[in-house]
């Protein structure tokens, strides 16, 4: 059942852990697209079209961290549609980057869907650290 279904409020050590992970999941994928970027900058095939899209990936990771420090240290509402904003540019350019050669397997529906998955997590970790309570005291 869900909370909505009961009125019950998950237990306060619950939604921390649930905090918890969302961040470090968060913290992991940004890093992980980061360093795909500085890889595909140092490809030796690197051409401008592949550097281009590799800063954009690199600018979308470091602009989620950042992100991410801005709603932990002000708790700014406005944290939240800012990143939903940089995560909907950087998915529409990878699709477009995906898509301009054709969709050519399963695999690039499944990369899509698992990019999703990801920007989708980032949002809920940036929304748990704008809503995370007060420490008493």
């Amino acid at each position: 059942m869900s909370t909505k279904q009961t009125g019950k409020m998950p237990a306060p050590q619950h939604d921390a852990i649930l905090r918890l992970l969302a961040i470090i999941l968060s913290l992991l994928t940004s890093f992980a697209l980061v360093f795909y970027g500085l890889n595909l900058i140092n490809s030796p095939h690197a051409g401008l079209h592949l550097s281009t899209f590799a800063y954009v990936t690199i600018a979308y990771g470091l602009g989620n961290v950042a992100i991410l420090s801005l709603a932990w240290n002000s708790r700014i509402a406005a944290a939240l549609p800012v990143h939903r904003l940089i995560a909907f540019c950087y998915f529409g350019i990878f699709a477009f980057d995906r898509f301009k050669g054709g969709f050519t397997s399963g695999r690039d529906l499944l990369i899509l869907l698992v990019l999703a998955a990801v920007l989708y997590s980032n949002g809920v970790a940036v929304q748990k650290v704008i809503e995370r309570p007060d420490k008493a005291g």
